[in-house]
């Protein structure tokens, strides 16, 4: 190959002294500390590793290898970039998750103010998910587990108050008949309730022809929810329907660990 090289600069063809140069720039790694300051610098992963001692050294991604950030020469710009907007992102992040919320019911009234943010209620309420929570706080979704979440800095201003009114009057006015609610498949608890079937496929992203069968009874659930139209829910004969649901599920499932056992005897 160096043979090869050293024909092709006579010729002109390469400059032998500039590919060896660069290959050696491609291969020399550096070793850099939380300021992304370069500590030492190796010839190559094989030489890092011998006076390291280290088991892994990874150079294409931003996590520590003991204690220590770890790049090639050739990317150590690129690389310090990349490890700043990762940091900017975990910063806000953060801030994120420890921004005061708001409680609302659907009256429009305060029910509590989480001072610690959405950490405190994720550990207060173990059945909650952080998904829904964040979709309601970002206003992707409208409410969670029948509650309006907003962050306090939002709520304070006009528009959140201006947001909160909107949802109170829609749920008001949208109409039970329209209204669906999605349903806990275990406990029978409501999760969330949507002004419309619409508003579901918005929201919740789910196709509209899988929510009806639920709706129309044609299935007992869809998505692991069920779901039912509000004004049916409040019925005698709705909340009759849901407990049958709830017994028929709960058979099928233990039918189902009870194939599973036999099968696993057999």
């Amino acid at each position: 190959m160096i043979v090869i090289l050293e024909k092709a600069t006579e010729l002109k063809l390469c400059n032998y002294d500039k590919w060896v140069d660069d290959f050696y720039k491609q291969r020399i790694i550096l070793k850099l500390d939380n300021n992304l300051n370069i500590v030492e610098k190796y010839i190559s992963k094989k030489e890092a590793f011998k006076q390291t001692k280290l088991k892994t050294i990874s150079t294409n991604s931003i996590t520590k290898s003991g204690g220590y950030y770890w790049c090639k020469e050739v990317n150590y710009e690129q690389f310090k970039h990349k490890v700043i907007y990762n940091k900017l992102i975990m910063k806000k992040e953060k801030e994120q998750r420890i921004k005061p919320i708001v409680q609302i019911d659907l009256n429009g009234k305060v029910v509590k103010v989480w001072k610690k943010g959405r950490n405190e209620i994720l550990d207060t309420y173990e059945d909650y998910a952080e998904s829904p929570l964040g979709n309601s706080l970002s206003r992707s979704q409208s409410t969670y587990k029948n509650y309006i979440w907003l962050y306090e800095s939002f709520y304070k201003t006009k528009e959140g108050k201006e947001y909160v009114k909107s949802i109170v009057s829609n749920n008001r006015s949208g109409g039970k008949k329209r209204a669906v609610l999605q349903i806990n498949s275990m406990t029978g608890e409501v999760i969330d309730r949507y002004n419309s079937i619409v508003d579901v496929v918005n929201k919740a992203g789910v196709n509209k022809s899988m929510i009806y069968k639920c709706l129309n009874r044609e299935q007992l659930t869809t998505y692991g929810y069920i779901w039912m139209r509000e004004k049916e829910y409040e019925t005698d004969e709705g909340k009759k329907y849901l407990e049958e649901v709830l017994i028929r599920i709960d058979e099928h499932k233990k039918k189902s660990e009870k194939f599973k056992n036999n099968t696993k005897i057999g």
